[in-house]
């Protein structure tokens, strides 16, 4: 594999593909996102009790969780991303 900023659309899904298929990348997928799928539970959650309740205390506790959220999104997708580069720079000097 070249460089993985030089690859185009294809190579990057095989490469991707490849990278969830090993038990490294099931890991590192898991690290990367299961922060963020409880604070998504917990935020769904506190909607769905707000709704109920209308409490403004749990307006407070549904931005919370938003931005804790949105926060673990994006810095598990910066994790498992870099971890798929350097997946990449392994694939290419194996060959």
């Amino acid at each position: 594999m070249k460089n993985i900023y030089d690859v185009d659309k294809k190579g990057l899904f095989k490469l991707l593909v490849n990278f969830q298929k090993c038990e490294y990348g099931k890991i590192q997928f898991i690290l990367s996102y299961s922060v963020f799928l409880i604070l998504f539970v917990l935020l769904v959650s506190s909607v769905i009790f707000y709704f109920q309740y209308k409490l403004f205390s749990l307006i407070i506790m549904v931005f919370l969780f938003a931005l804790g959220t949105l926060i673990s999104f994006i810095l598990g997708s910066i994790h498992f991303y870099q971890e798929l580069r350097y997946f990449s720079y392994n694939e290419k000097s194996s060959r």
